[in-house]
């Protein structure tokens, strides 16, 4: 029997406080793990992930109440499994004004993955309203992934992520009506171009991240940005892309009350290992001066791979950075770490959570703010089931 964490975290903008763990029973018996999360209207909060049993992989979507309570109107008490036939996985997650959720992920069919969305009621219902009995999946050539969503002013689905034939990557960013139809956007620049991360901008100019190959072979941060009609934005950085940093990779990104771009991944370090990456960029794409080196700040935490997966500001102007930092050695543990960076990108602190006594896997996975200082997170570690609180 194999037991990995999800858990939920309230951080206020004070870092973290008091710690509660509370029994997370019913998926407690199963490989599992938080991926993505979601903060409704009404307060609950919404982690979805994938559970392993039966000898495959399913999704689940689960909901928590203010208190951090399994709201027993959604689901089975709360949680919502959707056993399907083959491997699924899943990276995105939104909340339409109706109530419904969308999950965005894969599903594997044969050797391939095809991007795949998921739609549930509010009620945690699969919707029979969208695509074919709530699933809408991919059925072109190659393996394809969606890696990140949100949900438009017009209650559209954008999705980004990646499509993948005869060993090159391809940018993908494709549109769903209500009703799970697709619009397809695929960009061809390099060898191995993959989208991790999205924002929406106010104007509904579509910003995304990832990475892709420089004339050296070495993988590099890039961030593209598109109008609301999918087409690429060519006053944005170089031709509607810009890439920063030195062999590595962004999956995060959103855009300030300033309507400067941060994104947030890792970069390779000296020492060959990896450090978290923050790259901040003005409105038109130039990176910010004003911020870290020429906008760029990289952190280290000890002798580890660290990396960033989530970014969240808070109203003091102040981001919040999310992942984690596994350790070289085994006489240190490994840990996931909340990081908080100044405007002009100093850094204000950081929060370790230690994983569990001889674990050695974890993902500080997901954030999203709650707009008032405080920011939910969800991941994984160790090999025990949970979920925690950090409030004010």
């Amino acid at each position: 029997m194999i037991w990995i964490v999800l858990f939920l975290l309230f951080v206020s903008s004070q870092l973290l406080a008091d710690e509660l763990v509370f029994p997370f029973s019913p998926l407690s018996h199963h490989y599992s793990r938080g991926e993505v999360v979601a903060l409704q209207k009404d307060g609950k909060i919404v982690v979805a992930g994938t559970v392993n049993q039966k000898n495959k992989q399913d999704l689940f979507a689960a909901r928590f109440d203010g208190a951090g309570n399994l709201d027993e109107t959604f689901g089975d008490r709360g949680i919502r499994v959707m056993e399907q036939k083959g491997e699924e996985g899943v990276y995105g997650l939104d909340v339409h004004k109706n109530g419904n959720l969308v999950l965005g992920g894969y599903k594997r069919l044969g050797r391939n993955r095809h991007f795949m969305l998921v739609q549930l009621t509010p009620e945690g219902d699969l919707d029979s309203h969208f695509g074919e009995g709530g699933y809408v999946v991919d059925q072109r050539d190659g393996s394809s992934e969606i890696h990140f969503l949100k949900i438009n002013r017009q209650e559209q689905i954008v999705a980004v992520g990646w499509r993948e034939k005869s060993g090159n990557s391809n940018f993908v960013l494709a549109r769903y009506t209500i009703k799970g139809e697709d619009e397809w956007l695929e960009i061809d620049r390099t060898k191995k171009d993959r989208f991790y991360g999205l924002t929406l901008q106010g104007d509904g100019k579509i910003v995304a991240t990832g990475s892709l190959l420089d004339d050296s072979k070495k993988t590099n941060c890039v961030v593209a940005r598109f109008n609301n009609r999918g087409e690429i934005d060519f006053s944005f950085g170089d031709q509607g892309f810009v890439v920063a940093g030195r062999e590595s990779v962004c999956s995060a990104v959103d855009s300030d009350r300033q309507g400067r771009i941060w994104t947030t991944g890792y970069e390779v370090s000296a020492r060959g290992d990896a450090d978290f990456l923050v790259v901040r960029f003005d409105e038109e794409g130039r990176p910010d001066s004003l911020f870290g080196e020429a906008g760029i700040r990289t952190v280290d935490f000890e002798e580890g791979v660290d990396l960033s997966h989530a970014l969240a500001f808070l109203p003091t102007g102040e981001a919040l950075f999310f992942g984690e930092s596994i350790q070289k050695h085994r006489a240190t543990p490994s840990f996931l770490v909340l990081l908080k960076l100044g405007e002009r990108g100093e850094n204000r602190g950081a929060q370790k959570i230690l994983f569990p006594e001889k674990a050695k896997q974890g993902e500080g996975a997901a954030m999203i703010s709650d707009g008032q200082g405080e920011v939910i997170v969800t991941g994984h570690r160790g090999r025990q089931f949970f979920y925690e609180y950090f409030r004010r």
